[in-house]
């Protein structure tokens, strides 16, 4: 049986604490422009539009903090990591990070 608590509050920026994510799309955290040295943390849609990481079957569908666009779809926790998703439609960075 494949569990739908795959996000976690620690991928999020928060306490580790598991996230239901069934049936819903969170709001990532919004960050200033990064700093050169972070600048390569940063994903950008691969096709166009506004979708960063499409998985398949996986059940985290995550939006921009500032303007709502779907940044990931469907995705498992394994394709996430320390990154920074741009949001092609209102500029906006949004931070994953995976705090111990």
């Amino acid at each position: 049986m494949t569990s739908h608590l795959a996000v976690t509050e620690t991928l999020l920026g928060g306490c580790g604490r598991p996230v239901d994510t069934m049936g819903m799309r969170i709001k990532v955290n919004v960050v200033p422009e990064p700093p050169p040295r972070r600048r390569r943390d940063i994903r950008y849609p691969e096709r166009g539009g506004t979708v960063v990481v499409e998985g398949s079957f996986g059940d985290i569908d995550l939006e921009c903090g500032v303007c709502g666009s779907q940044l990931v779809r469907t995705a498992h926790e394994w394709q996430l990591g320390n990154e920074i998703l741009a949001c092609t439609r209102c500029s906006a960075y949004n931070e994953l990070s995976r705090r111990r």
